[in-house]
């Protein structure tokens, strides 16, 4: 077959002689380092990466799997540099599939510690798992991402004991070439893209119902967040998001952009100065007649003035927190001037602090904050046109009471067995706690916490004892 080529190469080569020199382009002329011949493009069938994990935290089994659906696109061609066809293959991501369980036990076992092994670089955080898309696959580099689509099922314990609250995120890298269009069709999974607004939007779309984080924002719905500026989303901004309500970190956009864009108005005035008047004597010698000429000079110019005008936003003052109330799991309005429930309140930092209208008829459109984490955060409520905002910081120093509510791990003022899963992955290493959420963790007051305290915790949701601590019945 290399002969063959090489052959109807040297043939083309005689009959490009034959025509002539001067009927050729320059660029055919001039010597080519590389001559490829495509010989075309070819797709493996669909393939499947598994990854995954498994634990048992007595009570309490869980675990998780993915698949990660590709395809091998082998792109063949002739280069005659080396005499033969070359062909280079790399990896095309076609779909992720979630799985994630919780189950009850009574007692500790092992059946299930060993049924799935963890690979590559996927994870387990903060009650969410972590599908990362992987560099490389059968030492063959990824390198796009198809049209995808992600799903993940959710399995809970049949016994009602124990609520699967597992959420899942496919995190994909910056370093791929080409992205496609990727959709979501669960709720509780979202996409991690680790790189910035502005680099997604220039690769695939945006979907209602695909939740996407980037490194400066997030689409989520139709809630969009840019850590920007309004005039540096619109930039970028697609023309399909052109007319969609971005919170960016100087407004709303693109109403605050719109209403604080510096219009300037020139206005030209033509004048006329004072009438100079010089006056010129005329002697006529004839008639010993002096005439007297008034000759009057009118000077004009034109005069410009500009006037500058700029449309500001009107503030809306909005009380600020008591400083009591900034401590991981508080929860506590905020009020503003404006009494109606047509405003949008919005966080700069999630991770610190979240906020939604509260429904409070006494005083409409007031914010409910939720305090998260630790760290600087600004509250914003926009109005029509008016905007009004507040910041503050959350101390890292200690957590939501100096009195500890035994079994309240997570802080959320309940105790349930959402707070018996999270002891268990405390104890078993996989998430760690604040110093607030170790006092109510620490179900027996022994002054530390662990497998002693999940099974007293447990006894108590059961009903096996009525108080926490464990009254010592000896």
């Amino acid at each position: 077959m290399g002969f063959l080529r090489k052959m109807a190469a040297a043939a083309v080569a005689g009959v490009l002689c034959l025509a002539g020199s001067g009927t050729l382009p320059q660029a055919v002329l001039l010597p080519q380092e590389h001559v490829f011949a495509a010989s075309g493009e070819t797709v493996s069938e669909t393939k499947h990466y598994k990854e995954g994990d498994s634990r048992l935290s007595d009570p309490v089994w869980w675990y998780w799997d993915s698949t990660i659906d590709y395809v091998i696109v082998t792109e063949t061609y002739w280069d005659d540099t080396v005499g033969d066809t070359v062909s280079n293959s790399h990896i095309r991501i076609t779909g992720v599939e979630i799985e994630t369980s919780v189950m009850y036990h009574m007692t500790t076992s092992e059946n299930h510690t060993d049924s799935i092994s963890l690979v590559g670089s996927s994870h387990t955080k903060n009650n969410t798992v972590f599908v990362e898309i992987p560099e490389t696959i059968e030492d063959i580099p990824v390198t796009e991402i198809g049209k995808m689509h992600v799903s993940c099922s959710k399995i809970s314990d049949p016994s009602g004991m124990v609520e699967n609250f597992w959420s899942a995120c496919v995190v994909v890298p910056n370093t791929l070439s080409a992205i496609g269009d990727i959709r979501c069709s669960s709720d509780f999974v979202e996409i991690e893209y680790d790189g910035t607004c502005e680099q997604y939007l220039s690769q695939c779309k945006v979907y209602t119902d695909t939740p996407v984080r980037c490194t400066d924002g997030r689409f989520y719905g139709n809630d969009i967040t840019y850590s920007g500026t309004c005039a540096q989303w619109k930039s970028f901004c697609p023309d399909y998001l052109s007319t969609t309500k971005v919170k960016c970190s100087d407004g709303i956009y693109p109403s605050d952009f719109t209403n604080t864009t510096t219009a300037e108005t020139t206005t030209t005035t033509t004048t006329c100065t004072s009438p100079s008047a010089s006056t010129h004597t005329t002697t006529q010698s004839n008639t010993e007649k002096t005439t007297a000429a008034t000759i009057t000079t009118a000077m004009s110019f034109t005069e410009v003035t500009t006037t500058t005008t700029t449309t500001a936003v009107s503030k809306i003052f909005i009380t600020p927190p008591d400083k009591s109330l900034l401590h991981v799991g508080e929860e506590f309005p905020l009020f503003s001037t404006v009494l109606s429930d047509d405003v949008i309140w919005y966080s700069t930092n999630e991770n610190v602090a979240t906020v939604r209208i509260n429904n409070d008829i006494v005083n409409p459109g007031s914010g409910l904050v939720k305090i998260v984490g630790t760290g600087t955060v600004t509250i914003v409520l926009v109005y029509g046109d008016r905007i009004g905002s507040v910041t503050f910081e959350v101390p890292a120093d200690t957590g939501t009471s100096e009195k500890a509510v035994l079994g309240d791990v997570n802080l959320d003022g309940r105790v349930d067995i959402i707070d018996a899963v999270l002891l268990n992955k405390t104890c078993a290493g996989v998430v760690s706690l604040t110093d607030a959420a170790k006092k109510n963790a620490d179900c027996d007051c022994d002054g530390e916490v662990g497998n002693n305290d999940a099974v007293s915790l447990m006894r108590f949701l059961v009903h096996l004892i009525s108080t926490l601590p464990e009254p010592d019945l000896s």
